[in-house]
């Protein structure tokens, strides 16, 4: 709503949002194969990604199994830090 200088409300119109639908869905438990696309540029980014996703995934087991090895020594240098002061 909007206020005009004569003090009327006039509502302003909007268009309503419409969807289309190309497809069904399919019904579960069905397993789809993604699309794979014959252009080499595309095939070549999905290559790509693919071996990022792979070596990040590595990344992150190696950041764990840090962090668990970090975790060990912090526990034992503060059980060390509390028989000192006891």
């Amino acid at each position: 709503m909007c206020i005009h200088k004569g003090g009327k409300k006039k509502s302003i119109p909007f268009r309503r949002q419409r969807m289309e639908i190309d497809d069904m869905v399919p019904p579960s438990g069905h397993q789809s194969v993604p699309p794979v696309s014959e252009d080499p540029y595309v095939a070549d980014l999905l290559k790509v990604a693919d071996e990022n996703i792979a070596r990040l995934r590595e990344e992150a087991q190696v950041a764990r199994e840090e962090t668990a090895g970090l975790e060990g020594k912090t526990s034992n240098l503060q059980h060390q830090v509390r028989s000192l002061l006891i």
